[in-house]
């Protein structure tokens, strides 16, 4: 009703069917929100269910109550948004909860440590294409390999080398 999205959100009823993050959110909830609520006791049905004893977070929510009394679907569509009641149960927009769980997108980590994006991009694809190789420690065995064939190639120039002062040197006598 209020505007929340609650096929996006953790507590709701069919999502937490598909995927119960219900420890998360409980940490998440008592961390940004000041919200004490165990894990096993959040599931809502959402606003809008229409069953009797519908169960939702907070059945006391202003903001619900604020749009079954205006006879509105949601605060969107009231003159006074966004009001007191609606910025009192507002929590943190989806950028504003992204950013503070270190997620940012890849200009604002450019801007941030200061990194072209295309850089960061061509990183980024490194590391998901080869993992494995970026932690690797020490030369892999291509490398490895690749070194060994380059001390053989600077051996047998040096060789080459001797052997041609040597010739020179017999076709004077």
């Amino acid at each position: 009703m209020c505007g929340y999205l609650c096929d996006i959100c953790k507590a709701f009823a069919p999502n937490i069917k598909k995927k119960d993050e219900r420890e998360r959110l409980s940490a998440l909830w008592t961390k940004y929100y000041d919200l004490d609520i165990p894990a096993e006791r959040i599931y809502c049905e959402g606003c809008r269910s229409v069953k009797k004893d519908a169960t939702r977070i907070d059945n006391n929510c202003p903001v619900r109550a604020c749009v079954l009394q205006n006879r509105i679907d949601n605060c969107g569509q009231c003159s006074k948004y966004p009001c007191e009641v609606f910025m009192e149960r507002k929590g943190l927009s989806y950028e504003e909860a992204r950013k503070e769980q270190g997620q940012y997108t890849l200009n604002e980590l450019a801007g941030k440590y200061q990194i072209a994006p295309t850089t960061l991009s061509g990183w980024h694809k490194q590391f998901q294409e080869r993992p494995a190789e970026i932690f690797r420690q020490g030369p892999s065995e291509q490398e490895r390999i690749l070194e060994e064939k380059e001390q053989e190639i600077a051996v047998l120039q040096q060789e080459v080398g001797q052997l041609t002062i040597e010739q020179d040197w017999l076709k004077r006598i």
